[in-house]
C-alpha cells in the first residue's frame, strides 16, 4: 500500500475527514479560556500544515499586525 492509498484509508476509518483539525480548533479554545482566567492577554492562533488556515499566512498575518518585517 502507497502513502497515498494509507492516509486513504484512515480517512476513510474517520468518516472520510480528519478528527485533528476540530480537535486543534477545541484546544486553541480551550488555551485561550486558561489563558484568560490567568488573566494574560495573549493571543493564540491555529496553523495546519496542509489544510486552512495554512501556518505561512497565520505567521505572515500575525507579524504583519505587529510591524515585523523581514
Amino acid at each position: 500500500m502507497n502513502r497515498v492509498e494509507e492516509v486513504a484509508k484512515h480517512y476513510n476509518e474517520f468518516g472520510g475527514f480528519s478528527p485533528f483539525n476540530e480537535l486543534t480548533f477545541k484546544q486553541a479554545a480551550a488555551l485561550k479560556d486558561v489563558l484568560k482566567k490567568q488573566k494574560r492577554d495573549l493571543p493564540v492562533y491555529v496553523g495546519m500544515r496542509n489544510w486552512p488556515p495554512f501556518f505561512c499566512e497565520i505567521i505572515r498575518s500575525t507579524t504583519l499586525k505587529k510591524g515585523v518585517s523581514g
